[in-house]
């Protein structure tokens, strides 16, 4: 079929079909084989592919980004999880049948806290990038065009646990980055082959050379989806008088570890955490992580979903850098997993667990005016000329809010939030969520339910309409969140504030 490429039938429709649904049976009996072979080893990861270090505390970050400054990095500390994590990854792959002794962490992502952590479990190995070497190290391995000796062989820190081993992250890039646009898969094969064994000349009986990639991401590019190239790399290294293929397990009893002094926290996305954290909307979603964790039980009782929740890519597809248009989806599904938690443990689900955190912005002019006067705060539009100076900004076509107003006396942020119906009883069954996030990561805000009064500081009416002041020193970069339970106005978005100042300045004449 995929040779014909055209003109199917319904018939080859069917047989695909069918063909889909052999391969998780085969795949699943695949492993088991490869598992049981000669010169293969099974690995493993915690349980949901947490960033272990900062699952364990969040605190790292400091230590993470030394000696420059650390991005905000919201408290949560539960090094139990991870443990928890981490058994019950290992229970998994035993239950199976497999006897994993070595774990790549997610993301390569270690520190000193969590490898004592994988020790403890009986992990015997662990694999990372040469940059966390490097800066364990305090100094560059390839400096001047040096082989870096240093990175093809095992490490161990002072206080014990499983030996590290480091990848070489160019050998390692050639099978993500670089073959996938070579036209020849069995020629990018005996490439590689030709690179280990160039490096194997320069270094000393027993050397390993460690390569290591995200195992699905490159094969996508290769001209016929990486099979070739990965026949003809086993074929290659078979047929090598250089090269000899190793398990870690079987390093374990004949490598004689190096002591490393300290260990980077890290991953091997830069070295950093900054894939996971820093960013606005991921350190909200580490912030809602934490309110639900403070509200379960302990440990051992943790609801599945929580676990789930733990996981890494939630984080991967919020902010800027991993931009997707699925990611509003997968906000979507995180935020679920907490509020299937909180449900599973018999808690409340926080009612911040309803609002997005991966939103678009759109971009708005606040008029300021210190002249015009303030509008009356009674849930009503009192006249025509209490709100006429507002910018106002239209509500989705579906749901009840109808739209936004607001302006600035330079001091204050004075905003009306009109629906298709009176606002109040809709406070009976849904609170509206108003909040600023201002440029240095402070917010402020209210959030209104029938009968409750506002904060202090908090000027709110409620009636027809909902007329609130903010204490607000314009400025751009400001962000406007406004909710009725998980209705945002503008649909879908949050609002970037821009301060648009209209008073006349006296001139003489």
């Amino acid at each position: 079929l995929a040779s014909r490429g055209a003109r199917f039938t319904d018939g080859d429709h069917t047989a695909v079909v069918a063909w889909l649904r052999e391969q998780p049976g085969r795949v699943l009996s695949l492993w088991r084989e490869l598992a049981a072979a000669t010169g293969l080893e099974i690995a493993t990861s915690p349980y949901a592919h947490p960033i272990m270090p900062l699952l364990a505390d969040t605190a790292i970050v400091a230590e993470s980004w030394a000696p420059g400054p650390p991005p905000e990095a919201p408290a949560f500390r539960h090094p139990e999880d991870a443990r928890l994590q981490l058994d019950r990854g290992l229970a998994f792959m035993r239950e199976r049948g497999y006897s994993p002794v070595g774990c790549w962490p997610p993301e390569g992502s270690v520190s000193e806290e969590v490898v004592a952590l994988y020790g403890e479990a009986g992990v015997r190995w662990l694999c990372t990038d040469e940059g966390i070497l490097e800066r364990s190290l305090g100094r560059g391995l390839r400096e001047g065009g040096r082989l870096p000796v240093e990175l093809h062989g095992p490490w161990r820190l002072p206080a014990g646990g499983p030996l590290l081993f480091f990848r070489d992250r160019e050998l390692s890039d050639r099978i993500g980055f670089v073959y996938g646009r070579w036209n020849d898969e069995e020629a990018a094969a005996r490439d590689l082959v030709r690179a280990l064994e160039g490096v194997s000349r320069r270094l000393g009986e027993g050397a390993a050379m460690v390569v290591a990639l995200d195992g699905e991401n490159p094969w996508l590019h290769y001209p016929r989806g990486g099979g070739p190239f990965l026949r003809a790399l086993a074929a290659e290294i078979g047929a090598s008088r250089e090269l000899a293929p190793a398990t870690f397990r079987e390093l374990l009893d004949r490598a004689a570890p190096s002591e490393l002094p300290r260990l980077h926290p890290g991953s091997w996305i830069g070295g950093t955490f900054a894939t996971w954290i820093g960013h606005p909307e991921k350190s909200r979603a580490w912030e809602l992580l934490a309110t639900v964790r403070d509200a379960l039980p302990p440990a051992e009782e943790i609801p599945a979903p929580m676990l789930l929740a733990e996981g890494s890519d939630w984080f991967w597809w919020l902010g800027d850098d991993n931009p997707s248009a699925l990611a509003p989806l997968y906000d979507r599904i995180f935020r679920r997993h907490l509020a299937d938690a909180c449900e599973a443990a018999g808690v409340a689900v926080p009612p911040e667990v309803s609002r997005p955190l991966k939103v678009p912005t759109r971009e708005v002019q606040v008029p300021v005016s210190r002249r015009w006067p303030s509008p009356t705060l009674d849930g009503r539009i009192t006249s025509y000329f209490e709100w006429s100076l507002a910018t106002w900004v239209e509500g989705g076509p579906h749901g009840v809010l109808r739209r936004l107003g607001l302006w600035s006396d330079g001091e204050r942020l004075f905003l009306v939030v009109e629906g298709d119906r009176p606002l109040a009883p809709e406070l009976s069954s849904r609170p509206l969520f108003v909040q600023l996030e201002l440029p240095t990561g402070e917010r402020l805000g209210i959030t209104a339910r029938e009968g409750s009064p506002p904060g202090p500081g908090q000027r709110l009416a409620v009636e027809r309409v909902a007329e609130i002041v903010l204490p607000w020193t314009p400025a751009e970069g400001t962000r406007l969140h406004v909710q009725l339970g998980e209705e945002t106005l503008p649909d879908e978005a949050v609002l970037l504030l821009h301060p648009f100042p209209v008073d006349e300045e006296a001139t003489d004449t």
